[in-house]
């Protein structure tokens, strides 16, 4: 697994009607600040995202139901994805989001781990 950790919060990062948390790098830009969560993962070159791999967030695992064709590439480059707490479908696939299940929201706070999928361990 890859171990990412969460460094600040966006005041409006968090919409209760919206099931999507979005998570940028540390060289986010001010407009986009408030509505991201901003993380650092130190190797995030060795991601390997897969459906069925399992992602955790805090002490929460979650699967991997689906992922977008740009998911993977906007993490190792940016340390940018959409975690989507939503069913995948056809027509609203968000390219650079990553799909989970169980579909509900965690509670994340400054400081928390993000595991990804990845790192020799994995196999990657």
């Amino acid at each position: 697994m890859i171990e990412g950790k969460i460094l600040e919060i966006g005041q409006q990062a968090y919409d209760p009607k919206e099931p999507l948390v979005i998570l940028f790098g540390e060289k986010v830009t001010a407009g986009l600040r408030p509505y991201s969560i901003v993380q650092q993962i130190p190797q995030r070159e060795k991601i390997k995202l897969v459906v069925g791999g399992q992602l955790q967030i805090g002490e929460t695992q979650y699967t991997i139901e689906n992922f977008g064709r740009l998911a993977e590439k906007n993490l190792h480059d940016f340390s940018h994805t959409a975690l989507l707490f939503a069913p995948p479908t056809a027509e609203d696939e968000l390219l650079n989001a990553i799909y989970l299940s169980p579909m509900q929201m965690p509670q994340i706070k400054v400081g928390d781990k993000i595991s990804y999928p990845g790192g020799d361990e994995d196999g990657a």
